[in-house]
């Protein structure tokens, strides 16, 4: 038993004392390098470029491992894209770039074999920010091209000035979503990541408008749809003069919901699990709105619901706070303010 300890022993400190000099190694040459962790990278990354070679109604893309960034150009005679491929150690391409031009769609797709990556290192401390790593996509202005964009790891920008698209959808799983300067959708537009922010400004549809993300904040502003949806499972959602001509419905699990300015819609629906509902500085007009939240306050500073009080049919409901109004019926309007543990506290433009 005795020697048995001893060899235990000595094995450990043997592991404790390699484990040590592998600690320095790994400081020494990080400090030489700057503690830049891409020099770990084996992975490397080629820039190409395409022109469509006809004309284009719309543009699809699909990639794996990229940001993707749209901008507009008064000069571009057609879509042009920039696109990275990527490389091994070897300067070898380990991922496949599919395109095609059919009846005026251009679709660009990128595959990589997970047996090629499997033991590749690919550090990026930038979430999807690498500049090498990057779709540019500029289209020609003024020619009303719709838009499919969707990456699995990296953002999603869209920077246009008064330009239409028949239909707009960005999409991430790993990486924020923005769009903004005056666009207008003749169709429907979803703006929707799984792990990322959503930030989007200056959108007129014609159609549905989806706002989604499953754990990250939401903006919108200055935002007009026949209906528009912005959901939320673990983040705040803050709205800002928005329109919907028919539905309004904002929704999260987890983190507060602010109204901001004029919103107005045929419906409106607000519910939070664990956050409070915050009107600010605005006029909210709809025929009919409930507002519920589990955890948190209903309340309103500088802001107001059209109208007077008597124009709505009131039904609050108090779990464990107080409220400043109370039930009432009679008004075209219906009211509905509903929390389980917090107070309410709203008031009425007259």
């Amino acid at each position: 038993m005795s020697k048995r300890r001893t060899f235990i022993k000595t094995f450990v400190i043997l592991g404790a004392i390699l484990l040590v000099a592998g600690l320095a190694v790994f400081v020494g040459g990080m400090t030489a390098g700057g503690w830049d962790f891409s020099i770990l990278n084996t992975v490397r990354y080629t820039q190409k470029s395409y022109d469509a070679e006809g004309s284009v109604t719309a543009v699809r893309i699909e990639y794996s491992d990229a940001s993707i960034a749209v901008e507009y150009s008064e000069t571009a005679e057609n879509v042009h894209i920039d696109y990275p491929v990527r490389l091994n150690e070897r300067d070898e391409e380990i991922s496949q770039i599919a395109i095609t031009e059919t009846d005026g769609v251009l679709t660009l797709t990128e595959h990589c074999d997970w047996q090629d990556s499997l033991f590749q290192w690919d550090i990026d401390l930038d979430f999807g920010d690498d500049s090498a790593r990057i779709v540019c996509v500029v289209l020609p202005a003024g020619q009303n091209i719709a838009l499919d964009l969707y990456t699995a790891n990296g953002s999603v920008s869209l920077d246009a000035d008064g330009e239409a698209l028949p239909s707009l959808s960005l999409r991430s799983e790993n990486g924020s979503i923005s769009a903004g300067g005056a666009l207008n959708i003749t169709g429907n537009a979803t703006f929707s990541t799984t792990n990322g922010s959503v930030k989007v400004s200056g959108v007129a549809a014609e159609g549905d408008l989806a706002l989604r993300t499953a754990n990250g904040s939401m903006r919108a502003e200055n935002i007009s749809a026949d209906s528009l949806e912005a959901r939320s499972s673990n983040g705040s959602l803050r709205l800002t003069d928005i329109a919907a001509a028919d539905s309004l419905t904002a929704k999260t699990n987890n983190g507060a919901v602010e109204l901001c300015g004029e919103i107005t819609a045929k419906t409106l629906t607000v519910k939070t699990g664990a956050g409070a509902i915050a009107m600010r500085d605005g006029i909210i007009d709809a025929q009919e709105t409930a507002m519920t939240t589990e955890y948190g306050n209903i309340g309103a500073e500088g802001s107001a619901f059209a109208g007077a009080q008597s124009d709505y049919t009131v039904l609050v409901s108090t779990g464990m706070g107080e409220s400043n109004v109370s039930d009432s019926v009679g008004g075209s309007r219906k009211l509905t303010l509903t929390t389980g543990a917090g107070s309410i506290s709203v008031f009425f433009e007259n």
